[in-house]
């Protein structure tokens, strides 16, 4: 594997050149923490390479996901015109599936099991999107970026068929000559599960929000020389900066600077 820049302030530094490539990369974190800005952010400076991009919406809609990243300057609709941006909006497609779910609501009635069922999200039509937007490449074509932006809420409705698409997907990068990128929010899965998606990656980043508001990312896998931190974030107007100041990571996930 290669690696290939991210041009994200100092993350190409400790990493030992940026992203692998091809490979499938875990980016893991807990609730709050600015990994959807991070991986936002890579997204962005590919598309600045003409690198093309696709884009699994799964935790919000397409719209609010141009929205979010307009906040940054971030303006993907020309991008998307220019067909060098895929987002597939699995949020709104499951959205209107569960709306059309026939509920009588009372005081008494249940949440309808389908609303927790494996068919609610279409992980066929997922594979199809990434077919028709990735074919197999040769030559020196430009790297090009798959995005899965939460593998979190179909995880609570088919485990099984998510690590089934996962290992699809990490066999596309190979043949495409992709990197892929799966987000997971920490905490709201039994440990096994969390282990087993760390385990599908190549490398695994994590970034992690303190108690005090502050952020931090770190290495926890990864290939060829590199940092595992964890180091400090910043948000700023532009994205966000990492700074390669080693801390210590305590038990408790908190993070302190070590002087």
């Amino acid at each position: 594997m290669e690696k290939i820049e991210t041009d994200i302030f100092n993350f190409d530094k400790i990493s030992g050149g940026g992203l692998l490539i091809p490979a499938a990369l875990a980016l893991i974190g807990n609730v709050g923490s600015i990994k959807e800005i991070f991986v936002r952010q890579i997204v962005w400076n590919f598309l600045q390479k003409r690198s093309k991009v696709l884009y699994y919406s799964v935790s919000q809609s397409a719209e609010d996901l141009r929205n979010d990243m307009a906040r940054f300057k971030w303006d993907v609709t020309e991008f998307e015109k220019e067909k060098l941006l895929h987002i597939e909006d699995v949020f709104t497609d499951t959205a209107e599936k569960a709306l059309k779910i026939p509920q009588e609501i009372s005081s008494n009635d249940e949440v309808p099991e389908i609303l927790f069922n494996k068919d609610l999200y279409d992980l066929k039509s997922i594979v199809r999107a990434g077919v028709k937007f990735m074919p197999a490449i040769s030559g020196n074509s430009k790297p090009r970026l798959i995005i899965f932006d939460s593998i979190s809420p179909i995880l609570t409705t088919n485990a099984k068929g998510v690590f089934q698409l996962l290992h699809t997907l990490k066999f596309a990068t190979r043949f495409t000559k992709a990197i892929g990128i799966g987000l997971m929010h920490t905490g709201m899965h039994e440990p096994k599960t969390e282990q087993n998606f760390k385990s599908l990656g190549d490398g695994v980043i994590e970034i992690v929000e303190n108690p005090n508001g502050s952020n931090t990312i770190f290495l926890d896998k990864y290939i060829g020389e590199y940092k595992k931190g964890p180091f400090p974030i910043e948000i700023n107007s532009k994205g966000i900066d990492i700074f390669p100041i080693t801390m210590i990571e305590f038990p408790s996930h908190e993070h302190q600077i070590n002087v």
